[in-house]
């Protein structure tokens, strides 16, 4: 079956404009605004940018260990009037307080420094886990990135899967984010790629960085699904610092088809931690991932052509219902790292592997998961 011809002409129609609409508008932001940012990127840096990371590393290179590096005050008013200053920089060229006075072998990592109207770690601008998300983006911040996750039945009895999702990030101020996505899945090494899956996601923090513990932010995901029931998700984000160079992160989520009765509902818990070996350009870390799902038999209904099967139609599915069951559930857990080869870049690698079950039967899967973002 192909993947929208499910149910109603109506259904397939509204599956169709959404998909179209997620498509369009992803297609319109890479091949339009992205070169505009790359352009307007390439032109700073040959003005000569002072919150750009050459002037800083410059600035590091022309001190020796332990010699304090500070600004004059006759500079200081020039920059005041400098229009650089006034406008959204990314995370990595983001000046900091930090930035203004440095002491060469006592500061603390560049990329533990607050940045951005929320105050918070440079860290936590771009994803640092696949399976963890952290607070939100600064506001005035737009990033791309290419989720791609695959799954292997080590045991052999299901065919691979294979699933990447496009999505744009906003950072929109007032603690919001926005986010649009468009997924496809290809199934068996053969088997065709098909776009399956439309989403708007929304972000709320509850305070600045470091003013609530966890900095627990909310999210909220609308899924279209062309060969299922739309979706919706709620997770609680988490996340912060244990000590230098230690980052944490924990998920909450529950996701819910958009159905009254007898509706698929799935439960996650997520949990990552990183430690920075080399700042702002490679980590490595562990992330764990369980989840478990309930609803109505996943098998196909069965045809009911005489009137006594259509007078039971309400006690098979009664019987058939494995609500809070928790018959199906799966466990993963891997090794993480983090490389940025360039500043705006990222690029995040998890090697997961775990135990899954279904219809009562026990099987392992390797699990591959790769994000490459960039940041503007």
């Amino acid at each position: 079956m192909s993947p929208i011809a499910i149910g109603s002409e109506e259904t397939m129609i509204a599956n169709m404009l959404f998909r179209n609409f997620a498509g369009a508008t992803i297609l319109a932001i890479v091949f339009l605004l992205v070169p505009c940012r790359l352009l307007a990127l390439a032109a700073e840096e040959s003005s000569g940018d002072p919150a750009s990371p050459k002037s800083y590393a410059a600035a590091r290179a022309a001190s020796e260990d332990g010699q304090i590096v500070s600004e004059s005050a006759e500079e200081k008013p020039e920059q005041a009037d400098n229009p650089q200053q006034n406008k959204h920089q990314p995370s990595y060229r983001a000046v900091s307080e930090a930035d203004e006075v440095v002491v060469i072998g006592k500061r603390r990592l560049r990329e533990e420094e607050p940045i951005g109207n929320y105050n918070q770690p440079r860290w936590t601008a771009t994803p640092r886990f696949f399976t963890t998300s952290i607070y939100l983006v600064p506001a005035g911040t737009f990033e791309f990135d290419c989720w791609n996750d695959w799954k292997f039945d080590m045991s052999g009895d299901e065919a691979p899967d294979f699933l990447q999702q496009f999505e744009v990030e906003i950072g929109i101020g007032h603690r919001l984010q926005f986010d649009i996505y468009l997924g496809s899945e290809k199934v068996g090494w053969k088997g065709p790629i098909e776009i399956n899956e439309q989403g708007l996601e929304m972000r709320y923090a509850f305070a600045d960085w470091g003013r609530v513990w966890g900095n627990p932010t909310i999210y909220l995901d609308f899924v279209n699904r062309n060969s299922k029931l739309p979706e919706g998700e709620i997770k609680l984000l988490l996340g912060g610092e244990m000590a230098p160079h230690w980052h944490w992160g924990s998920n909450l989520i529950f996701e819910r088809e958009f159905k009254l009765k007898d509706a698929e509902q799935e439960y996650t818990a997520t949990f990552a931690f990183s430690y920075a070996v080399v700042d702002q350009k490679f980590s490595i870390g562990l992330e764990l991932k369980g989840t478990t799902e309930d609803g109505p038999d996943a098998s196909e209904p069965k045809l009911r052509k005489s009137e006594e099967e259509n007078r039971d139609k309400e006690d098979e599915e009664k019987e058939t219902s494995k609500l809070f069951s928790f018959e199906e559930w799966g466990a993963y857990g891997g090794p993480s790292l983090q490389w940025r080869p360039v500043p705006p870049m990222y690029i995040d690698l998890v090697a997961f592997f775990g135990v899954e079950k279904k219809e009562d039967k026990h099987f392992p899967v390797a699990n591959p998961l790769l994000l490459a973002g960039w940041e503007f």
